[in-house]
């Protein structure tokens, strides 16, 4: 009985070099997107700042900052600016608001609290006050019902108290200023009125009668004596 040859090792199976179809890689249907690096540091500018920029750099608009160490440009600069305010006043039938100056402002490394508060020398002190300053109310304003004993016993006299008052004033009543010229008025009046009414007695007639009827009598009283 008869066997088959034993296989032999060659070079070939040893380096793995097979004379095998291999399968092809699948290549992709889309095309790989590129992977961007994310940037995880804090940015010092705002998104408004940010947005600003990228619309700079789209329109092309570079704006150059005018520095302030030429100080004829920043003179030129503010001048400008008040003339086109004169300018559009004139212009304008509508109020148009001032042009904000870039200005130069120190800020002390201080805490608000040992700050001073200047007010300004126009304002008066009635807008520094609060409004129980200004305007003393009578207290609170209770109802009856809200009210105890001793508070309604106390509302109670000060009722009584300002109607005594009251009633006081009106019996007293203040003589005119006036009080001696109206006196000597009215006896003039009195004098006058009385010579009148004795005028009219002696020139009536019935006077003269009984005035003559005297004069027999006492003529009578002489001859009897």
């Amino acid at each position: 009985m008869l066997f088959p040859p034993a296989p032999c090792c060659t070079l070939q199976p040893n380096q793995g070099r097979f004379d095998d179809v291999q399968k092809p890689a699948s290549l992709p249907s889309r095309t790989p997107r590129e992977k961007k690096e994310l940037d995880d540091n804090k940015s010092k500018k705002g998104l408004g700042a940010i947005y600003e920029d990228e619309y700079v750099q789209k329109t092309g608009l570079v704006s150059t900052a005018l520095s302030f160490s030429d100080e004829q440009k920043k003179e030129a600069s503010i001048l400008f600016k008040k003339l086109c305010l004169k300018l559009d006043a004139l212009s304008h039938f509508h109020f148009t608001p001032k042009p904000v100056i870039e200005d130069v402002s120190i800020q002390a490394n201080v805490p608000a609290l040992a700050m001073e508060e200047v007010a300004p020398v126009a304002v008066s002190d009635a807008a520094m006050l609060a409004p129980e300053e200004i305007f003393a109310g009578k207290g609170d304003v209770k109802e009856e019902i809200e009210l105890t004993q001793p508070e309604r016993k106390r509302r109670r006299a000060n009722k009584k108290r300002k109607f005594k008052a009251e009633s006081a004033k009106r019996m007293v009543k203040p003589a005119p200023e006036n009080a001696s010229s109206y006196d000597g008025e009215v006896d003039q009046i009195g004098i006058t009125v009385l010579a009148w009414n004795v005028f009219c007695i002696v020139s009536h007639p019935e006077w003269q009668t009984v005035q003559s009827s005297v004069h027999i009598q006492d003529d009578d009283v002489v001859d009897t004596n």
